[in-house]
């Protein structure tokens, strides 16, 4: 069985045993989540589609880890201006394992 769910702004299609990075969660590593907002399920041949989620569908997942993305340096430069900007970012992340899909 596979799913489509949406967090964070963005759409991920998961199955029994993926493990997958999303934005960080503000559960311990260890604990469980569960996310109801799934937009698709797919089961063999049955394709069921939300309107514009699926009711009573759920995707669980275990977090795994907590870690910080790789720095992103963003540099802006205006030519023959002198003028010069450099800022950092790094994300933080999630790591997943998704344990189980319940369908509607």
């Amino acid at each position: 069985m596979k799913a489509t769910i949406r967090t964070s702004g963005t759409q991920l299609r998961l199955q029994v045993g993926d493990v997958v990075t999303v934005d960080r969660i503000e559960t311990a590593p260890g604990d469980t989540v569960v996310y109801d907002r799934v937009l698709l399920l797919e089961d063999g041949e049955a394709v069921t589609v939300g309107q514009p989620t699926v009711p009573k569908a759920q995707v669980s997942a275990e977090v795994i880890e907590h870690f910080r993305g790789p720095k992103v340096r963003v540099f802006k430069l205006r030519r023959r201006k002198n003028s010069r900007r450099v800022r950092g970012h790094r994300s933080e992340l999630s790591r997943i394992r998704v344990t189980e899909i319940k369908g509607a």
